[in-house]
């Protein structure tokens, strides 16, 4: 049986700043990959001499608006709809 409770994901959730490591585990990627994604802009942070913060609140937006159904219908069409503007070129 699955015990009831928090998991370590959620319960980091709830901390209003989070850490590279915090990240690596809600999100199951590497150092690298947070590093990666912070350079191209996919994550909100600042800088606290050589840490990095990440808002709690921006990455619950991000997880929603990446696993919800209307948002990835949403980003789909736009999408298509930018192919179509391609091939019609």
């Amino acid at each position: 049986m699955k015990a009831k409770g928090k998991t370590k994901e959620s319960k980091l959730l709830e901390k209003e700043l989070l850490t590279d490591e915090d990240l690596m585990v809600i999100l199951g990627i590497s150092k690298e990959s947070v590093r990666r994604w912070r350079e191209k802009g996919y994550l909100q942070f600042f800088s606290i001499g050589p840490r990095c913060y990440y808002p709690s609140k921006f990455l619950k937006k991000m997880i929603k608006e990446s696993f919800h159904p209307y948002y990835k219908k949403k980003n789909r069409n736009s999408a298509l709809d930018t192919e179509n503007e391609e091939t019609n070129d």
